[in-house]
Order: C-alpha cells, then structure tokens, then sequence
C-alpha cells in the first residue's frame, strides 16, 4: 500500500497469458492491484492511458512492440521513471541494450 493507503499498481506485460495470469494471482496476495497487457503496444498504450502506475514488469520479447520498445518510448515520453533489471537468463544483447538505455542522458 501506499502512504495516501491505496493499493501499488502494478502493470504486467507477457504476451504468455498463462505466465501473465499466474504472475498476476500471485502479485494479488501482496496485496497489490494488477493489471495485465498482452503485447507492447497494449503495455505502451495502457502507460500512456494516464492510469497511475507504481510498476511496471516487461517482458523483453512481446510480438508488436518488444520491452524495450516500450521502455524506449516510455522514456522519450517520460511515461515513468524506471527501475531497470533483467532476468538471469536474458540474452546478452538485451542487457547490453538496458545499459545503452539507462546511459542515455
């Protein structure tokens, strides 16, 4: 919860629905608000809709927009703030390409 006692919201995105939902369910015990996004465009869509959001989770490989479309759009329209990190088993090039991005300024 936050100080004003509202639920963190929490947006997840995994073109996996069954990996999205499970994520989800467990989130919701936090307890937290989850919401889910199927692609990147919808993630990016759902950031840019004005719904306040404390985190974001991506997924790096999602059709139509990847994450780090996303978070490379997020951040030229200073959508968020992120809290960059990649999983263990994420290739190199995507950890390269999250350095590359929180180098940027």
């Amino acid at each position: 919860m936050t100080d004003s006692g509202r639920l963190c919201h929490i947006l997840v995105a995994d073109d996996e629905p069954h990996i999205g939902r499970i994520i989800k369910m467990k989130l919701e015990q936090g307890p937290f608000r989850v919401s889910l996004a199927y692609d990147g465009q919808e993630a990016l869509d759902f950031i840019n809709s004005g719904e306040q959001l404390d985190l974001v989770l991506l997924d790096l490989m999602m059709p139509k927009l990847s994450g780090l479309d996303v978070l490379r759009w997020s951040l030229v329209q200073r959508s968020f703030s992120p809290n960059l990190s990649a999983r263990k088993n994420s290739t190199r090039s995507s950890r390269v390409s999250l350095e590359r991005l929180t180098k940027r300024e």
